[in-house]
């Protein structure tokens, strides 16, 4: 994995393979990155399914020294976090916001490298989160990481949309060694 420089002045790292495709990562400086919500194109995008539940293929790839778990909650257009009724309980930029993650997350979540079949529903609007070296029973709040570098305590990016709901997750504080391959999680539905 040998960063290059791209013609846009970013660097790029080759990542490893995960379901027989390769991805390349675009590194950015976190100052031209956006404080705000994170965009609609960084959730898995559910909303014109017609099932209730839809069953996926997550494939998993980690290279973390820390026990990490990724998880999965509600949200909407505006990164919102909202409960099984669709109400926000908690908006972008406040200090709820990483706690209403935990505790309206959904019960799909994944913790090391493998396949899983996992249950999501249907019509709905997803974000993602990581725990960094955490349970849901033990975690510290400022090491639960979600899209959108402005909702995370050390207003670093942790989480990159590398391809149709393909994830990359960097897992330590200020955004560690950005190589962003501590959690692959790839989503086939």
């Amino acid at each position: 994995m040998v960063p290059t420089t791209s013609r846009t002045g970013f660097k790029t790292i080759e990542a490893r393979v995960i379901d027989g495709l390769g991805y390349r990562v675009a590194q950015a400086d976190a100052m031209s990155m956006s404080l705000l919500a994170p965009t609609v194109g960084e959730f898995i995008d559910l909303r014109g399914s017609k099932a209730d539940t839809l069953t996926a293929r997550v494939s998993v790839y980690s290279e973390a020294a820390y026990d990490n778990l990724v998880g999965f909650y509600r949200t909407n257009e505006g990164g919102d976090v909202l409960d099984a009724q669709g109400r926000v309980v908690a908006a972008v930029g406040t200090e709820a916001y990483r706690r209403a993650v935990v505790d309206h997350r959904l019960n799909a979540t994944v913790a090391s490298t493998g396949t899983y079949d996992l249950v999501f529903e249907g019509r709905s609007l997803l974000g993602t989160f990581l725990i960094s070296n955490g349970s849901f029973d033990s975690f510290d709040l400022d090491r639960l990481y979600v899209s959108g570098i402005g909702n995370n305590a050390d207003r670093s990016e942790h989480i990159r949309k590398i391809g149709e709901n393909v994830f990359a997750f960097e897992d330590m504080v200020g955004g560690g060694d950005r190589d962003f391959n501590d959690m692959i999680v790839s989503i086939r539905f």
